[in-house]
């Protein structure tokens, strides 16, 4: 596949970003603005590349706005990767939009081994958070320790789970555990490519959250599991009414090895922020409650994005690197 970028888009990367102390806030499209910062000195000097996180940004994609923002570790490459292709990918995947997110980062975990050279460290990885904003509905997908947050009626609201599922990109065992987790239950086998892998991931796990939500039925898990089948040519191990409770075996042996991803409705007056590692207190002396304040407060989306980035800057903060957006619903 060739990676050409699609029209309009913003791609931040650490590597011009990269000046110690230096800060740099920037509109990327219509209702949207980024911060990139390498931190101060002690961040830099830390790090193999003075900063290792990006985002990236297409204001104009299928009647709604793709936003990312992704934190590299063991150097920038494994960022630099993310948000280089994981527009591109999800603009040609099929299916519903968190379908698309979540087969997404488990085809960039597949892109950054490959672009990895002999040499790099076995932990060189990046977390991806990966945001589509329709007109009145967000979809996201998180994989790592990047947050997503929600302001509405004054408040900040933290949508996704971090830590969830793996690193993209890290030489782990977690999607080889996970695909001998699926070949136990005939979803997968020892033939089935990453993308195959990917689907069973992701209609398993979005079983469980409908089983979560007392939404589902045995017909709607029989439909899901046939479309597998149509997928992977295999044949399930586990009947349609085994999957009507959250707890099952198969679920529950899903967790901390698949991304967190979701869905919910916007609101006129909405902004969402998604932000890397660095904005945590630890690293930034902001905390949540300083950073409510100002996000909820007055101010455009600049102004609003100049303060935070001036809190998280401040005598005790700039320990990492930080890459945020904010944008209006």
């Amino acid at each position: 596949m060739e990676f050409q970028q699609l029209d309009g888009t913003v791609t931040l990367l650490g590597a011009d970003f990269a000046a110690v102390g230096a800060t740099e806030i920037l509109e990327t499209g219509p209702g949207i603005v980024a911060g990139m910062t390498a931190g101060k000195k002690a961040s830099v000097r830390r790090k193999r590349d003075p900063n290792e996180d990006a985002a990236v940004v297409v204001p104009a994609i299928e009647d709604g706005r793709l936003l990312m923002v992704a934190d590299s570790h063991f150097g920038d490459l494994a960022s630099r990767v993310a948000v280089q292709q994981a527009p591109v990918r999800f603009a040609h995947a099929d299916g519903p939009v968190h379908q698309r997110l979540f087969l997404t980062h488990y085809l960039i975990d597949e892109a950054i081994k490959d672009a990895k050279p002999p040499e790099a460290d076995p932990g060189c990885a990046t977390t991806l958070l990966s945001v589509f904003m329709g007109r009145d509905r967000m979809f996201y997908c998180s994989s790592g320790d990047s947050y997503l947050w929600l302001i509405r009626d004054g408040r900040l609201i933290q949508i996704n789970q971090i830590e969830r599922g793996v690193f993209l990109g890290e030489s782990h065992p977690n999607l080889f555990g996970l695909q001998g987790h699926l070949a136990s239950y005939g979803l997968v086998d020892a033939l089935s490519s990453p993308l195959q892998i990917a689907m069973a991931s992701f209609v398993v796990s979005d079983l469980k959250v409908l089983a979560e939500k007392g939404r589902t039925n045995e017909d709607l898990v029989r439909e899901r599991l046939d479309t597998l089948v149509r997928v992977t040519e295999l044949h399930p191990k586990v009947a349609a009414e085994e999957l009507l409770q959250p707890w099952h075996a198969l679920f529950l042996g899903m967790d901390h090895r698949v991304p967190d991803f979701g869905q919910l409705a916007l609101a006129p007056g909405d902004l969402v922020f998604l932000a890397t590692d660095g904005i945590e207190e630890e690293f930034s002396d902001c905390s949540l409650k300083k950073l409510e304040t100002i996000l909820t407060g007055a101010g455009d989306l600049e102004a609003k994005a100049t303060k935070v980035m001036k809190a998280c800057m401040g005598w005790g903060g700039g320990r990492d690197n930080l890459a945020f957006l904010l944008a209006k619903a």
